[in-house]
């Protein structure tokens, strides 16, 4: 939801808007310092393009909780002590974690959900956010795949104290729903599902190795076959039939560009409704586990999406979708937060201008003298430098498997 309340312009404005919704001053002044600190940008909604601060997010903040009995000073005191802290470790205030996260960007009408989670996770309620990233169809994954996967967890590793509660990291591979939108035929949709499995085996081996204390919140999974699932079938031609109507021109106009250079222009509109369904709604029965010796897969009750550049107009489309099913009470989304990472080319998509394989690392092809496209090589600086922090170079990362 877009948040314009009277947005105010200066410090003192800003520090009077919260006391009015019952924060403290003392609280305020902290609260201030700390968003002084956020570093992201705000891609959709009605601040689209600059910089998150905190005139854009005071505004996001719900009614500061009110304590009553003999504990309510103590619970007040340590509510007011924990929420400055909560936000920074959501919207990474620290300057070391942001530059290790590869994020950029969040989405521009998620504030509220931001705001509501910090004051849920301060009140020590009860909560169970996931960070869910989501991958598409390849028949050649790029060694760049890994780089999707090491922005969460760099995101997790920020989070790790006494602070917030560690969230379940969700690497869904929905290759039998992309592959079937993309046209696919049997041969191709096998090898889509092998280089699904290799790099989830890949990662898995690697976060055992180099990150053992998270290891046990990362799970693996897949999307149900779509052709055998009458449900999957019709949740998403429900939120097609949504999108028709819900989508702008503007919108739909970039949507179909973006999908005829992609050679898939006849379902763009499912393959957005996709999105809808790995990201907005809870569908435990559209999921299943890559690994039987993983964690369960948790129910979530808000969850956090990370996704690259290509992502955005995707979000928009979200938005448009979710705001017409809530006026009509559908009541099945969760709270969600977009952020987006720098990948300009989806990593699991081959860069057309060079990029390195999965296939040729693993198989021990030399990988020094590859040609590599541009928006590829930003990535793989990214995995690289990401790596050496941990001692650790690209093919000793693809041995743990």
């Amino acid at each position: 939801m877009n948040v314009e309340l009277q947005r105010p312009r200066v410090n003192e404005d800003i520090k009077d808007y919260a006391r009015s919704l019952g924060y403290g001053k003392t609280l305020a002044n902290r609260l201030l310092a700390e968003t002084d600190h956020i570093r992201f940008g705000l891609f959709g909604g009605i601040h689209n393009g600059k910089p998150l601060r905190a005139r854009q997010f005071f505004p996001a903040l719900p009614p500061c909780p009110q304590y009553e009995g003999e504990n309510a000073l103590l619970l007040e005191s340590e509510f007011n002590n924990r929420l400055p802290k909560v936000v920074g470790k959501l919207l990474l205030t620290d300057a070391t974690a942001f530059s290790e996260s590869y994020l950029e960007g969040i989405g521009g009408n998620d504030l509220e959900a931001v705001a509501n989670l910090a004051v849920d996770i301060a009140r020590k309620k009860e909560h169970a956010p996931i960070i869910r990233v989501v991958f598409g169809a390849t028949t050649e994954m790029p060694i760049r795949g890994l780089s999707y996967i090491l922005s969460p967890l760099s995101y997790m590793d920020n989070l790790r104290g006494d602070i917030l509660p560690m969230p379940q990291l969700q690497v869904i591979f929905a290759h039998h729903l992309s592959s079937e939108l993309n046209g696919m035929n049997k041969e191709d949709k096998k090898i889509v599902g092998e280089q699904a499995k290799k790099l989830a085996a890949v990662a898995r081996g690697f976060i055992n190795g180099a990150y053992p204390e998270l290891a046990d919140k990362v799970v693996f999974a897949e999307d149900v076959s779509f052709g055998d699932n009458t449900q999957y079938q019709e949740l998403l031609s429900h939120l097609k039939n949504v999108a028709e109507v819900a989508i702008d021109p503007k919108t739909a106009e970039a949507l179909q560009a973006k999908a005829n250079n992609n050679g898939n222009g006849a379902n763009s509109l499912s393959y957005a409704s996709a999105h809808i369904l790995m990201h907005d709604i809870n569908l435990p029965d559209l999921l299943q586990p890559l690994f039987t010796d993983q964690s369960s897969l948790m129910l979530p009750t808000a969850i956090i999406s990370m996704g690259g550049r290509q992502e955005y107009d995707f979000y928009n489309i979200r938005q448009c979708v979710k705001q017409v099913l809530i006026k009509n009470r559908v009541d099945s989304f969760l709270p969600t937060i977009q952020f987006f990472t720098r990948h300009h080319t989806p990593p699991y998509i081959p860069d057309r201008n060079g990029d390195i394989l999965l296939d040729d690392v693993v198989n021990g092809e030399s990988i020094d003298a590859k040609a590599v496209g541009v928006a590829a090589s930003y990535d793989l600086r990214y995995l690289e430098r990401s790596l050496e922090a941990k001692g650790i170079s690209i093919q000793e990362a693809i041995s743990y498997r």
